[in-house]
């Protein structure tokens, strides 16, 4: 049955019914969520946005709910229920339970698998039940957009909010999702055909089968199609406004701009109604309190307040009102002063408009291009094919996280190269570009470390300074002037300030999409996400964020002590006079070990290659861990998919680390006869 049969049923089922006011409302808006487990944002199940019908089930407005999981609404008092509607996708089987007391339930409706594609309607218009607390559950694994209960209705029933299921289909939105669900098989069938079939051809057609897999993997990467992969236009306007105006907003004025720039614009009620994050504090504060007059305007100069407001303009319509709302609440813009400098030169004064941000966001698909050729280039096209299907693969990196933003792989592409210069002994290359993707995300200067740890334990060992420590100090040295100097010069120590005291608090604000050790050893707080949310507050995570922080705490000797270890691992290979390649990508553990970065920030993983690529079972290794993680995006809910995620890299970065670490070794130092 469509969506438009079921409504006219809907309508006919219950048009003989009294109408009261209030019963063309859904129970559920405004109800309190008063339990839930295994689902992350539960609130968006009832907060009256749908989807056209049809459309990807992949989308952020569908909620995954894994077999298990439930949520639980209070309806305030005992209400009559009478008919129930939900959007979801067609493969979940969902029941829906009333209790007066919350001691026991009685099943009223349930759906199952239907033969569909995309986002579909379902409901029951003869429910006849009476209960204060209604229960959604998963009985097997599925997406729900929106779930609607209603205790009457007359004419006005079905309320508008029904979608029509003549709209069209979001063509794009369904070739991203074919895209995604093949990266799991591409990253196994690339892996067979890279480790098993490639060896066994001659020496040409091994280098043609590896440069087809390079790209394949960056067009897995783009989709299949970069120039219609969708524009992230919530991540693109920060990095845009932030970028182009950073001299007058710092990394503290972005939302209170915004807000004043809405105002200007006639849209300042609608600010006034949301939440906002204050970047100061990182505390959600009344929007009306980011209007003060003159709060932005002093910063401009009036033709630069015009452009603002023009651009802001510009990339609202790109966003919408929802989309707008939640640039309003995320964390603003975290870039460094280097990463700024450089953004604002290529961006210089380009009106924001959405083909504008598209050619803007293709750099990164050249960031990703100039990987695999560093790797070609240092490694060989084996290394290069093994680069370019984690990038295609992964998906904590994938395309559907920052796909389509501004500037966000350029480190990697320093990475990169620094570590095909380090193998080509380019040593005053390979400092300059570790030096570069430390400027640009502060936390790679680790890979850079252990390049010095190894060129300083190799001159101790040879009792001079060796010429290969002398040039990576000088190529690093100049690019530490040339960034810091050039943001102090375009930017000004404020730009400086500003990052630092954004950064603090940043770091006091966990998130839930984080990767590496420190989540994993605080997997109790993690797991405990559902039961600390609370609705009421003005951030219902800050509970869960709270008892994060102190698991993380009590964790950190763990964290440190594993640091300790790849330190030592970086150590002996300066000291066993191994190349500098192993003790840069060696860099990786302690990374892994001390930091909760984004989960997308593991693209870093690439820097293992150099250790896997001739090593069959570790790049199988690796392959297998990019394939899970492919895997585990759609089987799973978010919480999990991250958890295991986590246990997954916990056994391969340690393990290739001391793979890589211990070869060589004699055996009796092993303590084996």
């Amino acid at each position: 049955m469509t969506a438009r049969s079921f409504a006219v049923v809907l309508v006919a089922a219950l048009a003989s019914g009294a109408a009261a006011e209030d019963c063309a409302e859904n129970l559920l808006s405004g109800a309190r969520i008063v339990a839930t487990h295994g689902v992350l944002h539960p609130e968006r199940i009832a907060d009256g946005r749908l989807l056209p019908h049809g459309w990807s089930e992949s989308l952020p407005d569908a909620v995954p709910m894994p077999a298990g999981s439930f949520v639980v609404w209070d309806l305030g008092v005992t209400r009559d229920i009478a008919a129930l509607v939900m959007q979801a996708s067609p493969t979940g089987r969902f029941r829906v339970l009333v209790s007066e007391d919350g001691a026991s339930g009685r099943p009223i409706w349930e759906v199952g698998p239907i033969a569909a594609g995309g986002v579909v309607e379902r409901g029951s218009a003869d429910v006849r039940a009476r209960a204060r607390l209604l229960r959604l559950e998963a009985l097997a694994p599925g997406r729900v957009v929106e779930l609607r209960a209603f205790c009457a209705s007359g004419e006005a029933f079905p309320p508008p909010a029904v979608v029509d299921s003549t709209l069209p289909r979001d063509a794009s939105v369904e070739s991203a999702e074919r895209a995604r669900a093949a990266r799991a098989p591409l990253a196994l069938l690339g892996g067979v055909a890279l480790l098993a079939l490639a060896p066994r051809l001659r020496r040409r057609p091994r280098i043609a089968l590896a440069w087809l897999l390079s790209l394949a993997g960056l067009a897995s990467w783009a989709q299949f199609g970069p120039l219609h992969a969708p524009l992230h236009a919530h991540d693109a306007t920060h990095y845009f406004l932030g970028a182009k105006y950073a001299p007058e907003l710092g990394h503290l004025e972005l939302y209170r701009c915004i807000a004043r720039a809405e105002q200007e614009a006639g849209r300042g009620a609608a600010v006034s109604a949301l939440r906002v994050r204050d970047l100061d504090t990182y505390a959600l504060r009344p929007g009306a309190r980011f209007l003060e007059p003159g709060a932005c305007r002093a910063r401009f100069t009036p033709q630069r307040w015009q452009a603002f407001r023009t651009d802001v303009d510009a990339l609202r319509g790109m966003l919408g009102d929802h989309g707008l709302r939640g640039v309003l609440r995320d964390h603003g813009y975290n870039a460094t002063p280097p990463q700024t400098l450089w953004l604002s030169i290529v961006i210089g004064a380009t009106p924001a408009s959405p083909t504008a941000l598209r050619l803007l966001a293709a750099l990164d698909l050249l960031a990703l291009a100039a990987v695999v050729l560093a790797f070609g280039w240092g490694f060989g096209p084996r290394a290069a094919a093994l680069c370019a299907l984690v990038i295609g693969c992964g998906a904590p990196w994938g395309y559907e996280w920052i796909g389509g933003s501004l500037g966000r792989f350029a480190w990697l592409a320093l990475l990169a190269l620094g570590l095909a210069a380090a193998r080509r002994e380019r040593f005053a290359l390979c400092g300059a570009a570790l030096a570069g993707a430390g400027l640009l995300r502060l936390w790679p200067f680790a890979f850079l470390g252990g390049l010095v740890a190894w060129a300083t334990l190799r001159s101790l060992r040879a009792g001079r300074l060796l010429p290969a420590a002398r040039s990576a100090a000088l190529g690093a040295g100049l690019a530490l002037l040339v960034g810091l100097g050039g943001s102090l010069v375009q930017l000004g120590p404020a730009a400086f300030r500003g990052f630092a005291e954004k950064m603090s608090a940043h770091r006091e604000h966990v998130s839930v999409n984080q990767a590496g050790l420190p989540p994993l050893l605080s997997a109790s707080a993690q797991r405990s996400l559902d039961a600390l949310r609370a609705p009421e507050l003005d951030d219902p995570d800050s509970l869960w964020r709270q008892s994060h922080r102190h698991a993380r705490e009590a964790a950190a000797p763990v964290a440190w002590a594993i640091a300790l270890v790849g330190a030592v691992l970086i150590g002996a290979a300066g000291w066993r006079r191994r190349g500098p390649v192993e003790a840069i990508a060696l860099g990786g553990v302690p990374v892994w070990a001390l930091l909760g970065l984004s989960s997308y920030d593991y693209a870093w993983l690439v820097a293992l290659v150099p250790l896997c690529a001739a090593r069959a079972p570790r790049a199988a290794a690796l392959l297998l861990v990019v394939a899970l993680s492919a895997l585990l995006r759609h089987a799973f809910s978010f919480e999990l998919e991250h958890a295991l995620l986590n246990a997954a890299l916990a056994l391969l970065v340690p393990g290739v680390g001391l793979a890589a670490a211990l070869r060589g070794w004699p055996k009796r130092r092993l303590g084996r006869t």
